[in-house]
């Protein structure tokens, strides 16, 4: 039996890119029907030659790496050896991806990253991390970057954009909702982002932002590299300028925008697209790569060393 709730969010209509847009953006890489078919199989060859990888027969899937890494074969490898490593090397992120799991469903409805259904102009993919409900002791910030990245996993697996833009909405936090936050939780969550992920990165922007955020706002800043910093964008004097970035159309009326849903709408869809997904999300869990077939330096690979080779140090995440 479909519900009232589940009607209103199945009736709205998630766009994606029409087949001409993506064949220019593929033109613009240089990426043809063939070069693609070529480049993907040479992607799923030097998988099966990694004993700590799986093998991925996902052809669609291996395009994607190789369109967001910009056609580059060898970024696309990076990118998928960092990818299935992070799975195994992650627990607390990519292990009991359940969407119908209570504990998680009751925490993405108190703050979730939720992905707005319109694309920019450029195709851009628009998503807003919003608080809505201020109740910390219903604050779990594990499973809200959990909830981000197989929403972002999800998304990008399944369809196509060009790019990716987040608005943080820090409006009804406090200092105990910041303290909460770890700089190893907010580290290996911006690792898996910026660095795993088949996603390009485009833009930051900060909302509604009390000064006692300032501090969290500038460990976030610190984990990036000069090319991303200048992609931040902080909205001090209201959400009025949001739309010098983003039509008002692919912006929900909190924001100032007219695009007919309501944030707790969108909210609600997220919600209904994780759920709907839940058989990939318990196969995709168990895909990932066996950290004792990784040799680095003639020992093991354990999740104590650090998952991009640099054991002991983190180093900046610097993403085109």
């Amino acid at each position: 039996m479909v519900t009232e709730d589940q009607s209103r969010v199945e009736d709205i209509e998630w766009e994606e890119p029409s087949s001409e847009t993506v064949q220019k953006w593929y033109s613009e890489l240089n990426m043809t029907p063939e070069s693609v078919i070529d480049d993907v199989h040479l992607l799923r060859e030097w998988l099966r030659h990694q004993p700590h990888l799986p093998n991925v027969a996902d052809d669609k899937m291996l395009e994607i790496f190789l369109f967001q890494c910009k056609n580059s074969i060898e970024t696309a490898k990076a990118k998928l050896e960092q990818y299935y490593v992070a799975k195994a090397s992650m627990p607390e992120y990519f292990t009991d991806m359940d969407p119908l799991d209570a504990e998680f469903q009751q925490a993405l409805q108190t703050v979730c990253y939720v992905t707005l259904p319109k694309l920019t102009p450029e195709g851009y993919r628009i998503c807003v991390c919003k608080m809505f409900n201020s109740d910390v002791t219903m604050f779990r910030p594990i499973h809200l970057f959990k909830g981000a990245l197989m929403f972002a996993d999800m998304s990008s697996r399944h369809g196509h954009n060009n790019g990716i833009v987040i608005i943080f909405d820090l409006q009804d936090r406090t200092m105990a909702h910041v303290a909460s936050i770890t700089y190893p939780m907010l580290k290996n969550f911006f690792h898996c982002a910026l660095a795993a992920f088949p996603i390009r990165m485009k833009g930051f922007h900060i909302v509604n932002a009390p000064t006692y955020t300032t501090a969290m706002i500038t460990l976030g800043k610190s984990l990036l590299k000069d090319k991303l910093k200048k992609r931040i964008h902080a909205h001090s004097k209201g959400i009025e300028s949001l739309a010098e970035h983003i039509p008002k159309d692919i912006l929900p009326p909190e924001y100032g925008g007219t695009y007919p849903h309501s944030m707790t709408e969108l909210r609600d869809l997220t919600l209904h697209l994780l759920k709907k997904h839940r058989d990939w999300f318990l196969k995709e869990a168990n895909i990932k790569a066996d950290l004792s077939k990784k040799k680095e330096a003639g020992k093991t690979m354990t999740a104590e060393t650090n998952i991009f080779g640099l054991e002991g140090s983190f180093r900046k995440i610097s993403i085109d």
